[in-house]
């Protein structure tokens, strides 16, 4: 299973999962924001404090998600 952050601009980042787009990572006035974008169920959450820390926001992802550690 491969998660990839594709850099859509200074302000969002798309969340590819195998892929297929799963979620989308905004900047809203201070914080950023991460956006389901899978139709299964509307998920929105503050990732600002795991923005830089890859493997906190790999695994916030993951848990918003749903997806099994690979």
């Amino acid at each position: 299973m491969t998660i990839l952050l594709h850099f859509d601009n200074p302000t969002q980042f798309t969340v590819l999962v195998d892929g297929k787009e799963r979620a989308r990572i905004r900047k809203m006035a201070e914080n950023w924001r991460l956006f389901r974008t899978d139709q299964e169920r509307y998920s929105d959450v503050d990732v600002t404090t795991a923005i830089r820390d890859h493997r906190k926001l790999h695994t916030i992802i993951r848990e918003i998600l749903a997806i099994d550690p690979a």
